[in-house]
């Protein structure tokens, strides 16, 4: 059956997965690029259909773990939020609320506190998964981590590391702290480096808000605040950048000191992008 009006009733509730209250109260996101629905297929993310045209079946083929459903190509325009639609669509569930992690010796956490950009958060995901971080932790304030932009941001590597929306962060903080986490936060004034750190332990970034920086509350709990060198005259780094710099550092000595991540081997040949 070929879908031709936005009133039917599935692109009705598939549209209300543009806004946070949609997704919240249908416990859904959605997938708006092939990658995406190709990412999350392979990653076996539970899918609960797909909609998409003739001609993108025909050039991918239909999932066959998935229902599909064909949907005129005029109408994708006004179903995803990006400027160019591909042709498929994908629902996906929501994530169970989780217990906080056990930290291991070699927890390695990603903190959001009240990180706004998409395109930030989205980067920061990415680049945890590159390093092989434990989990992404994003509190309130922060952009929803299933928005269109955001899942776009992430390249599919929403789907390669957990990523747990955490209401009450501060609680969280102290708990990972009270069983040997260190909790590092960056800031600009302070004579410490960050190259100065060991990094081989149980470990969290604290990643804040792009202008404000982080919260008086975070900045509390951290245990340290280090800074990024920076010899040249910019004044500052954007967030995923600086967040970028502490992953990699910290994969870097755990590395040279051959401190492995559970799912690792020994490191091989560098990808290229």
């Amino acid at each position: 059956m070929l879908l031709t009006s936005l009133q039917n009733p599935k692109l009705k509730a598939l549209r209300s997965l543009h806004s946070k209250k949609g997704r919240k109260q249908a416990g859904q996101f959605m997938l708006e690029t092939t990658k995406l629905v190709q990412e999350a297929l392979q990653s076996r993310w539970p899918l609960e259909e797909v909609f998409a045209t003739e001609e993108w079946i025909a050039k991918y083929g239909a999932p066959s773990e998935v229902p599909v459903t064909l949907v005129a190509e005029r109408l994708f325009s006004q179903l995803v939020t990006t400027e160019t639609p591909e042709g498929v669509v994908a629902v996906a569930r929501l994530p169970r609320e989780t217990e906080l992690p056990e930290p291991t010796r070699t927890a390695f956490y990603v903190v959001a506190d009240a990180l706004q950009d998409p395109g930030n958060l989205g980067t920061i995901i990415r680049t945890a998964d590159a390093v092989g971080a434990s989990a992404v932790l994003v509190g309130p304030g922060t952009v929803d981590p299933y928005s269109p932009k955001v899942v776009r941001a992430t390249m599919g590597s929403l789907f390669h590391l957990p990523v747990l929306v955490r209401p009450a962060l501060y609680e969280d903080l102290r708990e990972l702290k009270d069983r040997g986490v260190a909790l590092y936060a960056t800031a600009l004034r302070t004579e410490r480096s960050l190259y100065d750190l060991d990094l081989a332990g149980p470990l969290a970034w604290l990643v804040g808000n792009e202008g404000a920086g982080l919260t008086p509350e975070a900045v509390a709990l951290a245990t340290e605040a280090v800074s990024i060198p920076m010899p040249g005259q910019a004044e500052s780094l954007n967030a995923s950048v600086a967040t970028s710099v502490c992953l990699y550092e910290t994969l870097r000595q755990r590395l040279s000191k051959r401190v492995w991540f559970p799912f690792m081997g020994p490191p091989g040949p560098s990808s290229s992008l």
